[in-house]
């Protein structure tokens, strides 16, 4: 993500700019970018939110400045709360069985 005023880029699971408060907005390029390993066009995806891009040749993968530190965060958050889910269900669970 890039901020609006000041240009600097932030994390991506900001709200704000860690710099100067400004709106964050997704940084777009300007046409495709070649793999780095194979030179192939790469192709971008979405995965939790956050842009990356895929290399289909050779499996290369590319992330942009903060890019790979957001989707380790969203990664980790999420699981986290599906394990959180998981302990309620397996309490819950346990509690059904043990009434007579």
């Amino acid at each position: 993500m890039k901020c609006s005023a000041c240009d600097r880029i932030s994390s991506a699971n900001r709200k704000k700019c860690m710099y100067c408060g400004g709106a964050l907005v997704q940084d777009k390029r300007s046409g495709s970018i070649q793999c780095c390993g194979c030179l192939s066009v790469m192709e971008e995806v979405e995965i939790e939110g956050v842009f990356v891009n895929i290399c289909s040749n050779c499996g290369g993968i590319w992330f942009d400045v903060g890019e790979l530190e957001t989707l380790i965060e969203r990664t980790a958050i999420r699981e986290f709360h599906a394990l959180g889910i998981s302990q309620e269900c397996e309490k819950m669970r346990t509690l059904v069985q043990s009434k007579p």
